[in-house]
């Protein structure tokens, strides 16, 4: 029986949500909020939000701090 005098009060929990999400993700630090009634589509859209960000950090390996080439063919020999 409590659980449906809470039903009663969704609307008030959907609307703190929506409030406390809007006021706290920013642009350095978005909320994302991703359905997870169905497996397949959470894990899709988590995929998504991923895959999207790592693209927007431009990433790049860095830049190594000895000579490549004779590291490489000291390699080659000891194989």
């Amino acid at each position: 029986m409590g659980d449906l005098a809470e039903r009663e009060r969704w609307p008030l929990y959907v609307s703190a949500f929506k409030k406390i999400v809007s006021a706290t993700s920013t642009d350095h630090a978005p909320w994302y909020v991703i359905p997870a009634n169905s497996k397949w589509f959470r894990d899709l859209a988590i995929s998504e939000v991923v895959r999207a960000t790592m693209e927007n950090m431009n990433l790049r390996w860095p830049k190594p701090s000895i000579e490549v080439e004779p590291a490489r063919r000291a390699l080659k020999k000891l194989r």
